[in-house]
């Protein structure tokens, strides 16, 4: 990925990608005529007039400091690929929307059709969705008899992209929900009625063979997965014991569509191998079958599988033609966000918080050195563990799960010692039998500093609103009954009421909060709010950008939101920030060159975090 700026006639470009991919971008810039490098700037140097040689060799991988158009400017422009860009960019090209799109939103439409099977990676809040429709309504204006398009979703944004259809063209899209029968119902009008353009279903209605087979007999012209990360294990290696998943193998079957459209602001969760699951939706040939992709990609252990991975310069320049990626950070981006500032706050633990916190990190200890020490015996012995004779295979699966809990239950404890007497769970149970917690140990300093938070932010500022993010539902709960004016989503909600509390908090005045569970961190527009708290941190870095998403994105009316991470001292919570952090490198280096977002935000809170635990032991 390239940044390009334009500074009395000339062209300046600086490389944005890591180490990973750094060398297959720089070998392209090699290439271009007439070139300089500015050993102070890092920048290279060319003419304007080899604008077009630079669309040629970098493709779509750029990101324009200075518009297309500026640096054309009064040049004569015969090239067909500078005529392409620049009439992606008209305000004529989707003159039929009620709503008009921002000019890299119509730069992203007409990348798909001009593509014709790619994919749309834009960080969250970019508005991936219009970027779809405006792709399909060019394809039913310009393709002669196409008139049919597919949208494959979450179950829960299916009445929103229906919305967000007619918001848009104005035309009615059918919605596939309720009972099977109900659905079958739905698609059958669907085919009868021949004046219906988009048919909206979920990943898991392709999971039920009569209903897919219906899908497949219609003819559609056009396919868009949203969120299609859900399609990421596709794999099926019977070496290293990898089969996919049936979501997986249903979606693929609607590979017949001949315009084929992914969008995701989160492509890679942790492992190559999701990339190569999408893409071969998007288009196999790209990256070959999977033993190809494997043996290029992946190193291999007989034993422990895929271990790591190799060639990322490679895979990136594979992949780069067939998908479009701008982040908040993009300068064309910029212009219309709002400015969002990341501010950590930590928190003292409570002494029972203290108590309870060092317990499980004693369990934990001895659990893993128990797993260990198991793991140095025989395959073939059979262990005995809580009176019950288990094998090899099955102890491992003991440790490994038991370990697991412990580090939810660590974060549950930074949350709030009253989430443990709330649960049922046989873990908790034992937890409380060892340790007493009375009514004055559920004090939790992060539910008391919401509490104040919004109390003072009501005061203040009165047109203000916020959301509120964890993990636990049974937190989300907690939160809830200390602050009035709030509504409350997550996935035990039936989809009637996460509809009404959303739009409560998106419409009503009155409803200053929205306390979310990760159920609302995606597809949710709560552009309403201007600050946000992060109660917990969720595992996955990806899955934090997602909730932020959902203020920081365009059609804010704020101009500035703050986002605010409640992390504990010198407690677990700093330990899953370094965790985030690792698990963030290996996307930015295939997708972004390593520019990640929360990779940053990450490292500045555990940085403070450590400044915090060091000042804490010299007093």
């Amino acid at each position: 990925m390239i940044q390009i700026r334009m500074q009395y006639n000339n062209i300046y470009i600086k490389i944005l990608d890591n180490i990973d991919t750094f060398n297959e971008t720089l070998q392209l810039v090699r290439m271009l005529p007439t070139r300089s490098f500015n050993l102070n700037t890092g920048e290279w140097m060319i003419d304007r007039c080899h604008i077009a040689y630079i669309l040629h060799t970098i493709g779509d991988q750029i990101i324009w400091m200075t518009p297309l158009k500026e640096i054309v400017g009064n040049l004569y422009v015969a090239d067909h690929i500078i005529q392409t860009h620049l009439s992606w960019e008209a305000k004529n090209e989707f003159e039929n929307f009620k709503l008009d799109l921002y000019p890299y939103q119509k730069v992203g439409s007409n990348f798909l059709v001009h593509r014709g099977c790619a994919g749309v990676f834009d960080g969250c809040g970019l508005g991936k969705t219009p970027q779809l429709i405006g792709a399909f309504e060019r394809i039913f204006r310009d393709q002669p008899g196409s008139n049919r398009g597919l949208i494959v979703t979450l179950n829960s944004l299916k009445r929103q992209w229906s919305k967000e259809i007619n918001k848009f063209t104005g035309k009615t899209a059918i919605a596939v929900t309720g009972s099977g029968n109900r659905r079958e119902k739905l698609i059958r009008e669907f085919i009868e009625d021949d004046t219906s353009q988009y048919l909206i279903i979920n990943y898991e209605t392709l999971r039920t063979e009569k209903l897919l087979e219906l899908i497949k007999s219609i003819p559609f012209q056009c396919v868009g997965l949203d969120e299609a990360q859900k399609i990421k294990n596709g794999v099926t290696d019977h070496k290293y014991k990898i089969y996919p998943s049936k979501i997986s193998v249903a979606t693929m079957q609607l590979n017949y569509i001949p315009y084929r459209f992914v969008a995701t602001a989160t492509p890679l969760k942790g492992k190559a191998e999701e990339i190569w699951s999408i893409f071969q939706f998007i288009n196999p040939s790209v990256l070959g079958n999977w033993k190809e992709f494997r043996d290029r990609y992946c190193k291999c252990h007989d034993s422990y599988g895929i271990t790591g991975y190799m060639n990322a310069e490679e895979l990136y320049a594979s992949i780069a033609p067939y998908f479009i990626r701008r982040t908040k950070q993009s300068p064309e981006i910029q212009q219309q966000l709002p400015t969002a500032q990341d501010v950590p706050i930590f928190l003292d633990m409570t002494s029972k918080q203290q108590e309870l916190h060092d317990y499980l990190v004693d369990e934990y200890v001895k659990i893993k050195e128990a797993g260990k020490k198991m793991k140095s015996g025989p395959r073939q012995q059979t262990y005995e563990i809580n009176n019950q004779k288990l094998s090899y295979d099955e102890a491992e699966d003991y440790y490994d799960s038991i370990s697991q809990a412990y580090q939810i239950f660590l974060l549950i404890v930074c949350d709030s010692p009253e989430l443990l007497v709330m649960s049922d769970s046989n873990m908790a149970k034992r937890i409380l039998n060892e340790i007493y917690i009375s009514d004055k140990d559920m004090k939790s300093p992060k539910v008391d500093y919401v509490v104040e938070f919004y109390q003072q932010m009501t005061l203040d500022e009165p047109d203000s609103k916020v959301v509120i993010f964890t993990q636990f539902k049974r937190m989300a709960d907690l939160i809830h009954s200390k602050l009035n004016n709030a509504v409350i989503y997550h996935g035990e909600l039936s989809e009637k009421e996460k509809e009404d509390n959303v739009d409560a908090f998106v419409n009503d005045p009155h409803v200053k909060c929205i306390i979310a569970t990760e159920a609302g961190s995606t597809g949710l527009n709560l552009q309403v709010a201007n600050y946000m708290i992060h109660v917990d941190l969720p595992w996955d870095p990806t899955m934090l950008e997602q909730r932020n998403g959902r203020i920081d994105r365009t059609g804010n009316k704020f101009s500035n939101v703050t986002i605010y991470y409640a992390v504990m001292h010198n407690s677990y919570d700093e330990n899953l920030l370094s965790i985030l952090e690792k698990k963030s490198d290996l996307s930015d280096s295939i997708i972004d060159g390593g520019a990640g977002k929360i990779k940053n935000i990450a490292r500045h809170i555990k940085e403070d975090a450590m400044k915090s635990l060091l000042k804490k032991r010299s007093v």
